[in-house]
């Protein structure tokens, strides 16, 4: 059953990352670092902060998840 959950949930986060990649590459640098305001982060911003916060977080470690450069 355990096995069957990380597989599942390695699919889930490739297919997610494909599709956040195939979107990110319509956007342009400008696009990616807008800002709503000052208060606000762009997208580039948040996805700095939610990969940062996966690959630091042990309990994402353990899915053994291939980790590769990212243009963001």
């Amino acid at each position: 059953m355990h096995d069957d959950f990380i597989h599942s949930a390695k699919h889930q986060f490739e297919y997610y990352k494909q599709l956040a990649e195939k979107i990110f590459d319509r956007l342009s640098d400008e696009q990616l670092n807008w800002k709503y305001n000052e208060e606000s982060n762009s997208i580039a911003t948040i996805v700095w902060h939610v990969v940062g916060n996966m690959l630091c977080d042990a309990n994402w470690e353990s899915l053994s998840i291939p980790r590769k450069k990212n243009k963001i």
